[in-house]
């Protein structure tokens, strides 16, 4: 059911010889929290908007291990993994296998087994802070081309979704991705080559940056930090505005004088 990578190892339950059932706990968004206040001489509250807090994932193994040995040897690996050399929750990233999205999440409460059977039950809480759930920038893409656009669970329109493009020649150069979450969602560019008056518009919202002129170098547009560097160093001063990939269709010009450079793309579909 669960795909675990903690940055260096990938697991699973079964990996422990244990067996998770179904009857798993995975809410759609975190707990909400509205803001609102009473106004004397108003009717009702009025709304000053909401909060999402942290979202707990809540599931459970069963293990058949009658060697008390071995069954405190499974535990012991398990902790191992979730805990780091300080004894603290380490970042994991998991995944369902039924599914294409992922949440990054820690350990929420401590794991109490079950014993008082031959079968134990291994109860884990694991919470995400961040609260969204994501998926790789390809995780939707088409296997095969489809004739004529139909047959598509994602709607007629679906296309591989573009990951990098050579971007010379022509100087005016047209790109566009598909955003198959419901949800906005930062992107980041980097430029690599030769680009002279460079800028990037973003179709869908209007919104475009500019970028100094570089010479075999590298520009990187992080719309999620709200920064440009180039070569490394960060851009102070910016000529434009952020701009952030909307559901379905997103196209992108990119503009300038002269342009020999490979742009990149870098996203993840983000969802509740």
């Amino acid at each position: 059911m669960l795909i675990m990578t903690d940055g260096e190892k990938t697991m699973r339950l079964e990996d422990f010889d244990m067996r998770p059932l179904r009857n798993h706990s995975r809410p759609r968004s975190g707990s909400i929290n509205h803001r609102s206040k009473h106004i004397d001489g108003y009717n009702g509250n009025w709304y000053f908007g909401s909060e999402i807090g942290s979202k707990t994932y809540s599931l459970q193994a069963n293990i058949l291990e009658p060697d008390w040995k071995k069954l405190e040897k499974r535990l012991d690996e398990l902790t191992a993994f979730l805990f780091d050399s300080k004894g603290k929750p380490k970042i994991i990233k998991v995944q369902w296998e039924n599914i294409k999205k992922f949440a990054y999440v820690r350990l929420a409460d401590s794991i109490v087994p079950d014993v008082s059977t031959i079968l134990e039950k291994i109860p884990i809480q694991f919470i995400n802070y961040d609260s969204n759930e994501y998926a790789e920038s390809d995780a939707f893409d088409l296997d095969r081309p489809l004739k004529y656009d139909s047959g598509n669970e994602y709607g007629s329109k679906a296309y591989p979704n573009t990951q990098s493009f050579a971007w010379n020649i022509v100087p005016n150069h047209y790109a566009a991705i598909e955003n198959y979450s419901y949800l906005d969602t930062p992107i980041k560019i980097t430029i690599k080559g030769t680009v002279k008056g460079g800028s990037v518009k973003h179709l869908e919202s209007g919104k475009s940056i500019s970028f100094p002129d570089v010479s075999n170098g590298t520009v990187v547009i992080d719309t999620e930090t709200y920064n440009v560097s180039v070569n490394g160093s960060d851009i102070l001063e910016l000529n434009g505005d952020f701009f952030e990939m909307i559901t379905g269709s997103n196209g992108f010009q990119f503009i300038a004088e002269q342009a020999k450079a490979t742009v990149n793309f870098d996203w993840l579909h983000k969802f509740m």
